[in-house]
């Protein structure tokens, strides 16, 4: 596949010493479009008249192939080239937690290209599932008291009216991540889960009960513990 740039058929109106001053002049008017093309025609109004549009087209360009011509350098698009396919999947392989941006100033390759090369190869940002951080000791807690609970309800319909639920639970702001920050580039869903642990790892502690329709907390600056 060749590459093929074209500029309008209006700029063929300009010779190389046209957009020579064009450029000149752009420099002078600190790169402001308005001000760049009202001089360029002013100062050549011979000249087909300079618009914006045109303009950007005539500095894209230069930027992108180094003139304004048209170009077939025999060259595939940087995202099809194999080299960069093969440095952009090792990278993803070793680093499946990067980010593009990341990715993009590590390989030397521009943001689109390395998001092309991802979806041509079906490389997909999966986000992890957050779940509770159990211990061992838990589930045979947890079964127990679901079994009892079961017995007393069926021994007094209105139980869990009688019940106060009480729950603990630290806050630390630096811990709260954005999921969409926290992908994993694979092909396919791994349905990865981060386990966390809030209990352990907060300042913030709130206590509260629950009774009915009724609700009461407590905010405390420290620890939680058997006496407090």
């Amino acid at each position: 596949m060749f590459e093929k740039h074209q500029i309008d058929n209006n700029m063929a109106d300009y010779s190389n010493e046209d957009m020579l001053n064009l450029f000149l002049i752009h420099g002078e008017c600190q790169k402001l479009l308005d001000r760049t093309c009202w001089q360029f025609n002013n100062q050549f109004p011979n000249l087909a008249p300079m618009s914006k549009t045109k303009f950007r087209k005539i500095r894209s360009n230069f930027l992108q192939f180094g003139g304004t011509k048209y170009i077939e350098t025999g060259r595939k698009p940087i995202f099809e080239d194999d080299d960069n396919q093969i440095n952009t999947l090792v990278y993803f392989r070793a680093n499946p937690h990067a980010s593009i941006k990341s990715a993009s100033m590590d390989i030397g390759l521009s943001y689109t290209s390395i998001q092309r090369i991802l979806k041509k190869h079906n490389m997909h940002p999966y986000s992890f599932i957050r779940l509770q951080k159990l211990k061992p000791t838990d589930l045979p807690k947890r079964l127990n008291f679901c079994e009892n609970l079961l017995i007393r309800l069926q021994e007094d319909g209105t139980i869990f009216q009688k019940i106060i639920w009480s729950d603990e639970a630290k806050f630390n702001e630096s811990r709260l991540n954005n999921r969409r920050n926290r992908h994993f580039w694979v092909t396919e869903n791994p349905h990865f889960i981060e386990v966390i642990d809030f209990q352990n790892e907060f300042s913030v502690n709130v206590f509260a009960i629950l009774m009915n329709d009724l609700l009461a907390y407590h905010i405390y600056e420290e620890n939680l513990n058997g006496q407090r």
